[in-house]
């Protein structure tokens, strides 16, 4: 089976495998990197009718890394139209993967649905994704996550760089959550292609 094909195959298992919900970690999450090297806004698909935010008042910015075991082409899926499968509570995502399209998502955790909204800034199939992330717990303020697919020997590097908070306390709190859930992914898609 072609690479294209076994994508297809993986991502119509995602888009029949339900729901799931973001789940408790007792792990610690892996060390964060500099986000010195990353790419951020360069060149890429862009409405340039999409408003991007201010952050120039919110300085804080956290990145973190992950090397998976799958093709970009599926965590690129998984990251624009397929939340459902790995972070989102059931039946709650309202996505489009088009630039300046909004989208929305609850999060279950701990009994308690956590709403999710935003809107797509940059889209680069199977290499970048960049959105805006508003939730109570960036204080209702727009942030910026940027996502970079990189192949590599081992896999594919995801890179995210999650900026513009206002303090360091949510900033720090996001730092904890990322990891988690980019093992979740990952999690998510080694059982999609098992």
């Amino acid at each position: 089976m072609s690479a294209m094909a076994q994508s297809r195959t993986i991502e119509s298992r995602f888009a029949m495998a339900g729901s799931v919900t973001l789940a408790a970690y007792s792990a610690e999450p892996p060390g964060l990197r500099s986000c010195g090297d990353f790419a951020g806004y360069g060149p890429g698909m862009v409405d340039q009718s999409t408003r991007f935010p201010d952050l120039s008042a919110r300085p804080h910015e956290l990145c973190v890394e992950r090397v998976m075991n799958a093709p970009a082409s599926l965590v690129y899926a998984a990251l624009t139209r397929g939340f459902d499968i790995w972070l989102a509570a059931p039946d709650s995502v309202r996505m489009r993967a088009e630039v300046g399209e909004p989208f929305y998502f609850e999060t279950e955790y701990e009994g308690k649905r956590n709403p999710h909204y935003g809107r797509f800034l940059r889209l680069v199939p199977d290499r970048e994704i960049e959105f805006t992330w508003v939730t109570a717990a960036t204080d209702g303020t727009e942030t910026v996550v940027h996502v970079e697919l990189r192949k590599q020997p081992r896999g594919i590097r995801v890179r995210l760089r999650h900026s513009g908070f206002a303090g360091e306390a949510v900033r720090d709190l996001h730092q904890q959550v990322w990891p988690k859930m980019l093992e979740q992914l990952e999690e998510r898609i080694s059982a999609a292609v098992g």
